[in-house]
């Protein structure tokens, strides 16, 4: 199983690079390697991808299934 902070370093270099893609621009203090973002910025990070893997973890305790190879989020 994959840690929080491996997790977390994965999270926040899609989102520098998903930003890039889409023309915005990420936050200056964050827009570095995960092992230099600032530690609130790293705090938040965690919260957030704590939520999503109970979430998912919720989900496969009842059953539901996920596909372990991609998870596709469609914007609305």
């Amino acid at each position: 199983m994959i840690g929080i902070e491996e997790a977390c370093e994965i999270m926040h270099d899609a989102y520098e690079k998903a930003a890039v893609g889409a023309g915005r621009e990420t936050q200056q203090a964050s827009r570095k390697p995960w092992a230099d973002v600032p530690e609130p910025n790293k705090v938040t990070m965690r919260a957030a991808v704590q939520a999503l893997m109970d979430a998912l973890e919720k989900k496969r305790r009842m059953g539901s299934i996920v596909q372990p190879d991609r998870i596709v989020i469609h914007d609305h």
